[in-house]
């Protein structure tokens, strides 16, 4: 049988776990086999299969496992969602059961129209133009399908239309609302290209990893105060 890919004896050249963050009592969730008992049949490891934990997993709006390579911190535990089986899981089924090797993939999945909302802050995403980014389209269409237009809003048959005043109907006397002045300006590049900077903590920012340094300098500057 298949084990968690985090179970892997080689996970930490790929991975940390960081056991602080994980809730108590599910520690055991994280434990590490060994090469007798796992056998990824020649596969390297990887970070989109289905059978991966999610960044967060066990750890309420933590991090428990943290990717050697900065650029995966996101991919790990998509393949729980709408992608599905990895090139990778796909390769080891195969190999298990003998069957021979297949590219064919079904459609993604398109959730209904009548959910259409963003689940993170997006701008930042929209701005990017990482909508149309091949390499973002797993995230994007989960949490921010609105902004990216991957979803219509559509009213239902009982929708009111707006009022609209007529020509003799006088103008109400409410007062215009106060916008507070806005801070010292920062320069129009200045924002974090992914919306989770403050999960990842600020302590990224300083990393002793060259690799998690210069991935919070191009994706979390402004978190960072690096602008």
């Amino acid at each position: 049988r298949f084990h968690h890919e985090q179970s892997r004896p080689d996970r930490d050249n790929h991975v940390t776990i960081l056991f602080h963050n994980v809730a108590r009592g599910t520690e055991h969730n994280f434990k590490k086999q060994s090469y007798s008992t796992i056998d990824s049949k020649g596969t390297p490891y990887d970070y989109r299969s289905m059978m991966h934990y999610s960044w967060d997993a066990f750890g309420p709006g933590k991090m428990t496992i943290q990717t050697k390579d900065p650029s995966m911190q996101y991919e790990i535990g998509i393949g729980q969602g709408d992608r599905g089986f990895s090139d990778i899981d796909i390769k080891q089924l195969n190999l298990l059961y003998g069957c021979s090797q297949s590219n064919e993939r079904l459609p993604p999945y398109t959730p209904p129209s009548k959910d259409c909302h963003d689940l993170r802050g997006c701008a930042s995403q929209v701005h990017e133009g990482n909508c149309q980014s091949s390499s973002w389209q797993t995230y994007l269409r989960k949490h921010c399908r609105k902004s990216c237009g991957f979803c219509k809003v559509t009213g239902g048959p009982n929708t009111p239309k707006p009022w609209t005043p007529g020509p003799n109907t006088p103008r109400p006397n409410t007062p215009k609302p106060w916008t507070p002045k806005p801070d010292t300006p920062r320069p129009g590049n200045c924002y974090d290209r992914v919306v989770d900077c403050h999960k990842l903590g600020r302590h990224q920012c300083n990393s002793s990893s060259s690799a998690w340094r210069n991935y919070m300098k191009r994706s979390c500057k402004r978190y960072c105060n690096f602008c």
